[in-house]
């Protein structure tokens, strides 16, 4: 808040009110607690339970408002430990929503477990024709008062509006619902160009989050970690679209991420990697039971896969190491073989011909079949300079096919013929 909002929030908690004052604003509370009984359970955090008396409302049509300032929360604040916290913000609110709505609307406002709540009443109902555009108009007034608080108090306010309400018996479980909205908002830390959010009757036969295939989720970012792909890219995907999904709640949201995490760990065991798993299922408790923003998990699963991934490119590097050490000793003891070839060095250590190529391209910058030609050379070369071997013995030794295709790679290599280098040795 600016100083100017402050002040009067001071103001307005500091002055003396008359009797008349007093009993209008006990008139109010009373009307308003007609309307909702509230009961907070801080053990499982703020959950406001709403018990509406017929007899007070009577029949019609109502719509909710929750006016909520959207900065982050404390994690008092948002488990009801702090309720008078933003208190003197909503006092405020309610100022600039009871000066917009007066005239318009019968309503009633309270303060209910920290959160300003005003509940229109339209006392002869909505007809069908006309409820779309009187929902609109009541959304203009709300950007009003938004823009109103943004420009006097420098207060950041989100109005969240419930769908037409029907039966007084529904007012308790669309304000839950509200109320959950709101702090999943507040929770993911969500930016929305307009102001006010309205809240729409799920559709026919429309699945929850829950119902949506974290499977498929897991098995998409387990395979990019597994082939080195771009892991980061996959969970980046994924948390949006939980983001983006239309959870009801926190607790929906964070179950979803918790069920994707299990079978995130399930993936990477059936491709091979070791996890620690009772060290991540702490983890994963902490952040499912506890946790006071999105980014806390999103961070935990960026920091999961990579830790994953740096593992496997520690493990392939050693085991990559370890083949080419071991295909190097066979190359060396059989390289008088004219059949030792990349398929029977693969075959030997129990892994594919391509993958022995990688490693030799890794390793050497050549594939395995360049590798043992150079190999072979520097042995012919080595025994023409030492020994008075002929040219066809130094062939055979080095398991060259024949003496034409020796002649032909020796003369590549050393630009000139096996024969020439040993003419030279003699003089």
């Amino acid at each position: 808040m600016n100083d100017h909002a402050r002040k009067r929030c001071e103001a307005l908690h500091a002055r003396k009110r008359s009797a008349a004052e007093l009993e209008k604003e006990l008139i109010r509370r009373q009307n308003m607690a007609t309307v909702c009984h509230c009961s907070a359970e801080l053990d499982q955090g703020a959950y406001l339970y709403l018990s509406v008396n017929d007899m007070y409302l009577g029949s019609g049509d109502f719509v909710l408002l929750m006016f909520s300032e959207t900065s982050q929360a404390s994690p008092e604040q948002d488990r009801g430990m702090d309720i008078y916290g933003r208190m003197f913000q909503y006092v405020l609110i309610r100022e600039e929503a009871s000066a917009a709505l007066q005239g318009h609307y019968t309503f009633y406002a309270s303060e209910l477990d920290g959160r300003l709540v005003f509940l229109i009443v339209f006392h002869y109902g909505l007809l069908p024709a006309h409820r779309e555009a009187l929902l609109e108009q009541l959304s203009r007034h709300c950007r009003e008062i938004s823009e109103a608080c943004r420009a006097r108090y420098a207060l950041e306010v989100k109005v969240y509006m419930s769908a037409v309400i029907d039966r007084p018996e529904e007012i308790a479980s669309r304000y839950h619902k509200l109320l959950n909205t709101a702090t999943l908002h507040r929770y993911i830390g969500k930016a929305e160009a307009d102001v006010v959010y309205r809240q729409f009757a799920p559709a026919p036969g429309s699945k929850s989050p829950l119902q949506l295939d974290t499977g498929a989720s897991a098995k998409r970012i387990a395979n990019a970690v597994a082939e080195s792909a771009d892991y980061r890219r996959a969970a980046a995907e994924v948390l949006a679209e939980m983001e983006n999904a239309p959870f009801q709640s926190v607790d929906e949201l964070k179950a979803r991420f918790g069920k994707l995490s299990e079978e995130l760990c399930a993936e990477l065991k059936l491709r091979g990697f070791r996890l620690d798993t009772d060290r991540i299922q702490t983890e994963l408790q902490t952040l499912v039971m506890g946790g006071n923003t999105w980014a806390e998990p999103v961070d935990w699963l960026y920091r999961f896969v990579d830790t994953v991934a740096e593992n496997k490119r520690k493990s392939e590097r050693s085991h990559s190491l370890r083949y080419f050490e071991t295909a190097d000793r066979i190359i060396s003891e059989k390289l008088g073989d004219p059949s030792l070839s990349e398929r029977s060095i693969a075959d030997q250590i129990g892994i594919s011909a391509s993958y022995l190529t990688v490693l030799f391209r890794r390793q050497t910058q050549k594939t395995p079949t360049a590798y043992i030609r150079e190999k072979r050379l520097t042995k012919a070369a080595e025994i023409l300079r030492r020994t008075d071997r002929s040219v066809r013995e130094v062939s055979e030794a080095c398991g060259f096919g024949s003496v034409e295709t020796f002649h032909r790679a020796f003369k590549e290599a050393y630009g000139m013929p096996p024969g020439k280098l040993k003419q030279l040795n003699r003089l």
